[in-house]
């Protein structure tokens, strides 16, 4: 409950000043500011307390990210290998829930 008070409060505050500062860039960056700064603090806190395979926001999760999302479009990039090391651990078993039962 505490990140979304805090995430809401900072998105908030981060309106209020694009409408109310009249320079279009300082607004944009005021928002980004309040919003941005709760954010990157929640996923520092996150990453301390997950394990390795579940932190976001780091170079090899945005790496594997990447190769996902390229592969879904027809663009693999590395060997067969480093795509199916760049899958989510429960994707096999999310896969199977799909598959209808008889």
């Amino acid at each position: 409950m505490y990140w979304n008070s805090l995430q809401l409060v900072g998105g908030v505050a981060g309106l209020t000043l694009v409408n109310t500062i009249p320079m279009y860039l300082l607004g944009l960056f005021s928002l980004l500011g309040t919003y941005g700064a709760p954010l990157g603090l929640y996923i520092f806190e996150r990453n301390q307390h997950v394990p390795e395979s579940g932190k976001v926001l780091t170079p090899d999760h945005i790496k594997r990210w990447t190769i996902r999302q390229l592969a879904k479009v027809g663009i693999h990039i590395g060997s067969k290998e480093a795509i199916e090391r760049s899958r989510p651990a429960d994707s096999a078993h999310r896969e199977n829930q799909d598959r209808p039962t008889r």
